[in-house]
């Protein structure tokens, strides 16, 4: 498998598959194609069509990109939401922490 998008698409394919517990088979039915032509994709022998590339995506419910993307892009990718989590979820922390800073200033006060 020289073809990078082949290589890709064969690990996508496959690691998705499993991380749904379908079989060949099953994703096969799914998409509407042969058991066969799923495990040729997997091994890197064949390409899809654009529309089965669709199929296979919509089965497996991801998008279509998700398919072709490196290892590597695909890390590049889980670190940009893991970011975008992580400042959003501070976000809400700081939203909260003031909240709650409001309502013992505002609210009363008995020192002891």
């Amino acid at each position: 498998m020289d073809n990078p998008l082949r290589t890709a698409l064969a690990r996508n394919l496959k690691l998705g598959r499993k991380a749904r517990g379908l079989s060949q088979a099953a994703l096969a039915e799914k998409a509407d194609i042969s058991a066969g032509f799923v495990g040729e994709i997997e091994i890197g022998n064949k390409f899809p069509t654009d529309d089965t590339l669709l199929k296979l995506a919509e089965a497996l419910e991801l998008p279509v990109y998700r398919l072709l993307m490196t290892e590597a892009e695909i890390l590049s990718e889980a670190d940009y939401v893991g970011k975008e989590l992580a400042l959003a979820s501070a976000a809400r922390m700081q939203d909260r922490i003031q909240m709650s800073v409001r309502e013992v200033v505002a609210g009363p006060w008995d020192p002891l």
